[in-house]
């Protein structure tokens, strides 16, 4: 290998430019004599001495020449002429905005967010903040520079304006919303939460989206530890509440009243999971939630000092008055029409002593194998409740029953 006669540099020995500094080389210069030509007070580089740096990447992501200052006015003495030197421009242009333009812009998703824990100690909830502004703007500004999209349209933009901007050159905007809706956050746990807990941050985006516009999201998964939570009185909610059923076993009814005096209560809602058509030895499950917030009581907490210790109670069914039963659908007469899958069925009530009346969930378009569900109905009441045992003196065993539909012709088809 040879050395250039200007920087001193190894070449191959049939070069006749420096592939540094452009300079041209004697056609019979040996590795000899190109030490001899190095520029005076040059020396070989060792390995202490600084190295020249890494060669950057073109465009298309594959080595290239790192363009300096030397070798810019290197080239230029080796190109005298206007044209040589508008081509050498060309040539250092072309390469810079290559290397550049190769390489996406990185926006750190980090930057942007921020966790939040509230509540009190045990049952604290975790919140993540995004500033949407700050992101959308930054996001925008290297799409500008990248030249993706257009400078002028957010030139005079602000994070507080970005999105107004955005709705206004709405073709940039289009573009800065596709990027930006490839990214996603999310948290491993969020509730019942107490201090020491750790909870995982992590980001999520699809960069084959972005690539298109320069960009390229990263974000680093964060562990975080939650602190700061209070700790609060726990109360039994339950001591403040009566459940009463009445009615006919069977169809028993259950209602929740408020006993509680503190104006706490005042901000509880209870419910049961069932309240009606009730059996003794059935049991109700009622549960507790902030009026305000739901499940959440962590504002009920900071206002009250003391938050329910459990928001389900079970209250067993008793009491409820034994009537003797009867079958409210002994009376039940169906009359099936038609032919399949055209079907219909006519209901009626043969029994005119009990006052009732059905109703199917479906009358017409029926064919055979077809279910249909028919539901007894008091007619003076409207349902089967303590009244109606109290007028009639018994109750359904059941209101429902299933009739499955048979015995229907098929219909012909028509013929020419």
């Amino acid at each position: 290998m040879k050395r250039c006669v200007n920087c001193g540099r190894e070449m191959i020995d049939t070069a006749k430019y420096c592939i540094y500094c452009n300079a041209r080389q004697p056609e019979t210069a040996s590795a000899e004599d190109t030490r001899k030509m190095r520029p005076p007070g040059t020396v070989r580089p060792s390995g202490n001495e600084i190295q020249p740096e890494p060669a950057a990447e073109d465009a298309a992501g594959r080595p290239g020449q790192r363009i300096s200052a030397g070798t810019v006015l290197a080239f230029l003495k080796g190109h005298r002429s206007l044209a040589g030197i508008i081509a050498a421009i060309i040539v250092v242009l072309a390469v810079i905005l290559g290397v550049s333009a190769g390489r996406e812009t990185e926006i750190d998703l980090a930057k942007y967010t921020e966790v939040q824990f509230s509540g009190y100690n045990g049952d604290g909830t975790a919140r993540v903040e995004f500033d949407n502004n700050a992101f959308l703007f930054d996001l925008a500004s290297a799409m500008a520079k990248k030249g993706t999209i257009s400078r002028a349209a957010v030139r005079d933009a602000t994070p507080d304006t970005i999105q107004s901007v955005m709705n206004v050159n709405w073709e940039d905007g289009t573009k800065i919303t596709l990027a930006a809706d490839t990214v996603d956050y999310g948290l491993d746990r969020s509730q019942g939460l107490s201090n020491g807990d750790i909870v995982t941050l992590a980001y999520r985006c699809s960069n084959a989206q972005a690539k298109k516009y320069g960009i390229r999201f990263i974000g680093e998964e964060q562990s975080l530890t939650v602190g700061g939570l209070s700790d609060v009185e726990r109360f039994d909610a339950f001591a403040g509440v009566d459940v009463t059923v009445s009615g006919p076993d069977g169809y028993g009814e259950a209602v929740i009243s408020k006993t509680g005096t503190e104006e706490l209560y005042s901000r509880l809602d209870f419910t049961a999971d069932k309240d009606h058509e009730l059996h003794n030895g059935d049991q109700v499950i009622v549960s507790v939630t902030n009026r305000d917030g739901g499940d959440d009581f962590s504002e009920f907490g900071r206002i009250y000092g003391k938050v329910p210790g459990e928001t389900t109670k079970v209250f067993d069914v008793s009491g409820l008055t034994e009537y003797p039963t009867f079958d409210a659908f002994a009376g039940l007469s169906v009359t099936v029409e038609g032919a399949e899958p055209y079907g219909y069925i006519i209901l009626e009530n043969t029994d005119e002593s009990n006052d009732i009346w059905f109703e199917a969930d479906r009358y017409d378009n029926l064919s055979n194998g077809d279910e249909v569900t028919v539901r007894a109905v008091p007619g003076y009441t409207g349902e089967f409740n303590a009244q109606y045992a109290e007028i009639y003196g018994r109750v359904p065993e059941k209101t429902e029953i299933i009739l499955q539909i048979q015995d229907l012709p098929r219909q012909q088809e028509e013929t020419e």
